[in-house]
């Protein structure tokens, strides 16, 4: 029983570390200007599309 509490308790703290990870690689992606280059790319992509359909 006790070390199925030490797995759970270690599973919730990894948990936590999981989202403030995710949080941090989404300030950067935004800060660098990724996502800028992301919505140019579906941009281009929709006109592309545009001018390719039949």
């Amino acid at each position: 029983m006790n070390d199925f509490i030490c797995m759970s308790l270690a599973a919730v703290s990894r948990e936590f570390d999981v989202i403030a990870n995710f949080q941090g690689a989404l300030n950067h992606f935004i800060k660098s200007g990724q996502v800028n280059a992301l919505i140019i790319g579906f941009v281009l992509g929709y006109i592309f599309r545009i001018f390719t359909g039949y």
